[in-house]
């Protein structure tokens, strides 16, 4: 028996395209290289306050303000606090059109083909994880019951207890799971660290930290992770 689980935002859909759109409707003068800037940034600066939100230290609001104020104050482009609400509230509505990639439905379709069980482990608010999976047909593919979010816990990844309470759904060992994300910290460690199998879905082709731990797998494209798994049915037997 073996379980596959994969993370959501920046695994299944990239969230730049939304981030991209958003742009479009209210910073439409910036380029292309600016988008590609205050995207990073704003995603880093989003990540720095995203575990005080989820322990409930601040507001979701007040970590969403930060979150487009300050990064995109990090490419010099000076933003207020109610642009910056507005930014997301325009974000949440370009949202709605996320949807897989042809591949990445392919990469889907294969695991529940290979895998006895297929499952989701995300960080985020619960309501808006969940409508994610809906808006991205994720359960034509995954099992409703191994949808886990970091919202209904209150301890996001890479903390071990969303893994921890994976693994005692599937009924599974540790050697028995698989996680797929493209953060290395959250992800890989994340699982790393509980005995689970990792592949790293590493677009950007960065380098493992120095003293980190290794995945089990590396794939910097969707048809590499796509190619692994049409080529590795011996791991499922």
């Amino acid at each position: 028996m073996t379980a596959i689980f994969f993370d959501l935002d920046d695994t299944i859909y990239l969230r730049s395209d939304p981030f991209d759109r958003t742009c479009a409707v209210l910073l439409p003068h910036l380029t292309e290289e600016q988008r590609r800037q205050a995207f990073r940034t704003c995603r880093d600066r989003g990540d720095e306050v995203f575990p005080a939100a989820q322990r409930g230290e601040i507001t979701e609001e007040t970590m969403y303000r930060y979150r487009y104020r300050q990064g995109f104050a990090d490419i010099g482009i000076r933003i207020d606090d109610d642009f910056a609400w507005s930014f997301y509230k325009e974000y949440v509505v370009q949202q709605r059109a996320i949807t897989p990639s042809p591949t990445m439905q392919a990469i889907l379709a294969l695991a529940k083909e290979k895998f006895h069980r297929v499952g989701i482990l995300t960080n985020g608010e619960s309501i808006r994880q969940r409508e994610k999976v809906r808006q991205l047909g994720v359960l034509q593919w995954a099992n409703e019951d191994l949808v886990f979010v970091s919202g209904d816990a209150g301890r996001p990844k890479p903390d071990p207890y969303l893994f921890e309470l994976a693994m005692t759904a599937t009924g599974l060992r540790p050697e028995q799971l698989w996680m797929v994300g493209d953060s290395y910290g959250a992800d890989i460690c994340g699982a790393a660290a509980c005995g689970w199998h990792t592949v790293w879905l590493n677009r950007e082709g960065a380098a493992v930290p120095a003293c980190g731990v290794a995945p089990d797998v590396m794939a910097e494209s969707e048809p590499a992770l796509l190619s692994w798994l049409e080529q590795s049915s011996f791991l499922f037997v």
